[in-house]
């Protein structure tokens, strides 16, 4: 967590970069999302998820990223 990373969004996954870390992670791993004003939750298994800061994204990205996710994964979930 002390490292920068650098995420890359698309209808094919997530491009995941570190200075140690050149991976690619499919949507399928994900079986369903949700956002509230801080936060971007996906979820993957039982107890696993993967957090995206919303700060981390312009308010236009932001509707780009919700779109993306609604595609390849599904409609929001509720709480």
């Amino acid at each position: 967590m002390k490292s920068e990373y650098r995420l890359h969004f698309d209808d094919t996954g997530i491009g995941f970069k570190t200075n140690d870390i050149d991976a690619r992670l499919k949507w399928q791993m994900y079986h369903s999302w949700i956002c509230d004003e801080e936060f971007y939750i996906l979820y993957h298994g039982t107890r696993d998820l993967s957090v995206i800061p919303r700060r981390s994204l312009t308010d236009e990205g932001s509707n780009q990223f919700a779109a993306i996710l609604e595609r390849n994964i599904g409609p929001r979930r509720t709480k």
